[in-house]
């Protein structure tokens, strides 16, 4: 393979392939023997990895931001004797 559309080509193939095999994945088949196991967490494994250097190579490019904004923390509700009406209800 030389040509950009064929490489695209049997890519695309290579993912709709796996996509399929992994939706009928369970546990079952997942610990069918040692090999099999091996593996499916592999490829989990790898992916995370991947993931992983494309978030760093789109932070170190500035093509996204490095960390997503977080909500605020919603504060407790406070009884009136000051304490955790939380922890209240479960007798401490």
């Amino acid at each position: 393979m030389k040509e950009k559309a064929e490489v695209s080509k049997a890519l695309k193939d290579s993912f709709d392939y796996c996509a399929a095999v992994l939706q009928t994945m369970d546990d079952q088949k997942a610990a069918a023997s040692p090999r099999v196991s091996y593996a499916y967490l592999h490829v989990i494994v790898h992916s995370n990895e991947i993931y992983g250097n494309l978030v760093g190579y789109l932070r170190a490019s500035g093509l996204c931001r490095h960390r997503r904004p977080r909500a605020p923390r919603k504060r407790a509700k406070r009884n009136s004797a000051g304490r955790c009406a939380t922890l209240a209800r479960c007798g401490t």
